[in-house]
C-alpha cells in the first residue's frame, strides 16, 4: 500500500505535509479549512470559473470536494479486468 495523501494534499494545497499534519491516507476535511485546495482559492477568487477534478482515487476527489468544492467532479472506476491498472 502506498501513502499518497501527503503528496495529493501538497499538490492540491501548496502546503507541504509538515504544515497541514497529513501524514497518512486517512481523508480529514478539516485539514482544507486551514490550508484551502487549488479549487477552493479559485472559486473564492470568481465562483464565475468552471472547475474540475477528473480523478481514479476516492480520496483525491473527497479533497477536491472540501471548501468551495470544484464544480465538476469526476472519478474513474477501477477496471478489474483492466491489467495496466
Amino acid at each position: 500500500t502506498t501513502v499518497s495523501n501527503p503528496s495529493w494534499s501538497s499538490i492540491l494545497t501548496g502546503a507541504w505535509g509538515e504544515k497541514t499534519g497529513v501524514i497518512n491516507n486517512v481523508f480529514t476535511p478539516w485539514t482544507y479549512d486551514k490550508w484551502p485546495t487549488v479549487f477552493t482559492q479559485l472559486e473564492t477568487l470568481n465562483p464565475d470559473i468552471e472547475t474540475t477534478s477528473i480523478a481514479n482515487w476516492n480520496v483525491i476527489s473527497a479533497i477536491a470536494a472540501s471548501g468551495a468544492g470544484v464544480d465538476n467532479l469526476f472519478n474513474v472506476p477501477e477496471q478489474q479486468d483492466d491489467p495496466r491498472w
